[in-house]
């Protein structure tokens, strides 16, 4: 059963993003930029490497694989910042309740630089991980994003209003 409370928390935030969403768009004069900076936040535990899982409360999270990323469909526009980059992780529920994963809440990609990537919504991509995880089972999914080459980035896990992990991915 999934926490009620948790829930409710996951509808308003999911609220407030696509309120937020909504108030970004229209305009034909922007430029379209999917980085901003942001201030680092404190994680529950030292970065871990990718393929190794880390401890996320009652989660695992599992950073299975990172590379540049082409979309298959000619209705996807090419890369705004250099390259989309896929990020291949399961989440692993070792609680006894269900828990709710986001893409959008859960997942945060960052660089160096303190600049933050949003995903990447393409036709062409595989699925998100997104949904419902009962106790004991995983869900697999790819984050893509838009962003330059040649930086080092890190994939920020927040699995509670106060508990995230991160995981360094290197440079690409």
């Amino acid at each position: 059963m999934v926490n009620p409370v948790r829930k409710s928390l996951v509808a308003v935030a999911a609220l407030g993003v696509a309120v937020t969403l909504a108030g970004c768009g229209g305009g034909s004069g922007g430029s379209g930029a999917t980085a901003t900076t942001v201030a680092a936040t404190t994680t529950t535990e030292a970065p871990s490497a990718i393929g190794t899982a880390v401890k996320a409360g009652d989660l695992s999270l599992t950073v299975n694989s990172v590379a540049p990323f082409t979309s298959p469909s000619e209705l996807d526009r090419l890369p705004e910042n250099g390259q989309y980059l896929a990020v291949k992780v399961t989440v692993e529920n070792h609680g006894s309740k269900s828990e709710i994963i986001s893409s959008i809440l859960s997942f945060d990609l960052r660089d160096t630089e303190g600049e933050r990537y949003t995903l990447a919504f393409l036709v062409g991509s595989p699925p998100l991980p997104d949904g419902d995880v009962a106790a004991g089972a995983k869900l697999a999914g790819t984050l893509v994003y838009d962003v330059p080459k040649g930086r080092s980035y890190e994939l920020v896990f927040s699995y509670s209003l106060t508990g995230s992990v991160s995981v360094k991915l290197g440079e690409h």
